[in-house]
């Protein structure tokens, strides 16, 4: 299924050596990653469309070029409406399709399966496409991910392909699991998939609308070969008939996403709710949610690493009560994961 400009089109462009300057260069590969739900395929598919429209993205400068897409993460209907909205949020910034976005959903196309290659090859050799996105990995290939011999499989496969083609990989890809370890140790087949990659990401949704929309998504780099910049923060803009991703400043993330997540929620608490707390009653609120010793760490790095909150002790022997950390004469306060403006109670 082609979506865009049906015409072919010849793009006159410089030489450059990146798709997304400073996200991702050409002809490399790069693996983003996340639990289920975080906002991948929202962001990478916007990626996909600034390349083809030669738009920049979030403020860093593209290569312009065609682009496919191959997706069996999302429903069609859903993945229709979504491209379309990104396409309306780009023609609202006066941006017009320059290359081509060919989009092969649930194509059959298996990454250890070369029997399952001709199709997808095919379209290639017409498209030339300068950034391919698979979403998600474990919908392409048969091997078990957590073997690493089979995992390597799978890797060969995509540098096979990446030799064929010349072009960007860009590979969707889930975590075993949220509660603990590095980026490395939650990715699935980890060992040999990192191994391979010239950058890598981890998206994380950092706050919904009411209506239960994506509205702050971060993105945070890995160490990697190609990669030097800092945690950003994306706004997403949306509106019935288009939607737009605007740079939001940048943020210092937890490396582990659950403690960052039980951070955020409770310094909203204390945001929220501009009076003294224990730890009991934070403890109590966070019942099903965190372990007690989640709670303290996290208390403790809000006050002695990041001075958000500040503490004291009641009476000899008596607990601890935490109070927000109020600079004198502030206003307001920002919240330093969503950015959401906080109005400061004053006696």
């Amino acid at each position: 299924m082609r979506n865009g400009d049906f015409t072919r089109k010849t793009i006159d462009s410089p030489q450059t050596n990146y798709i997304v300057d400073g996200l991702l260069g050409a002809n490399r590969l790069g693996i983003w990653a996340s639990i289920p739900g975080e906002g991948k395929s929202l962001i990478a598919e916007a990626l996909c469309y600034h390349v083809a429209y030669g738009a920049t993205f979030l403020g860093m400068k593209v290569k312009t070029g065609s682009v496919m897409i191959i997706d069996s993460e999302n429903r069609k209907d859903i993945l229709v409406s979504r491209i379309n909205k990104i396409k309306e949020g780009l023609k609202l910034d006066s941006y017009s399709m320059q290359g081509e976005v060919d989009i092969q959903h649930y194509s059959g196309f298996l990454l250890d399966d070369r029997a399952t290659w001709h199709d997808i090859v095919s379209e290639i050799g017409v498209l030339h496409p300068s950034l391919i996105l698979i979403d998600h990995l474990a919908a392409f290939h048969r091997q078990d991910e957590d073997r690493e011999k089979q995992t390597k499989k799978v890797t060969t496969t995509i540098e096979l392909l990446m030799s064929l083609t010349g072009s960007s990989v860009l590979v969707l890809h889930h975590f075993n699991k949220l509660d603990s370890g590095t980026f490395f140790r939650k990715l699935r087949g980890s060992s040999a998939l990192y191994a391979i990659c010239d950058a890598a990401c981890e998206v994380r949704t950092l706050s919904k609308t009411e209506d239960g929309r994506l509205e702050k998504v971060g993105i945070i780099p890995q160490a990697r070969k190609d990669i030097t910049m800092n945690p950003i923060r994306i706004k997403v803009e949306e509106e019935d008939d288009w939607l737009r991703l605007v740079y939001d400043g940048t943020y210092q993330p937890m490396e582990d996403p659950k403690m960052d997540m039980l951070l955020h929620k409770y310094y909203h608490l204390f945001l929220e709710n501009q009076t003294e707390k224990t730890v009991k009653q934070i403890i109590d609120i966070s019942k099903g949610f965190a372990s007690d010793t989640e709670v303290r760490e996290c208390l403790r790095f809000m006050e002695h690493k990041r001075g958000l909150i500040t503490s004291e002790r009641k009476g000899k022997g008596g607990g601890f009560h935490y109070n927000l950390c109020l600079p004198a004469g502030v206003q307001h306060i920002d919240c330093p994961w969503c950015n959401q403006r906080f109005n400061i109670n004053t006696p």
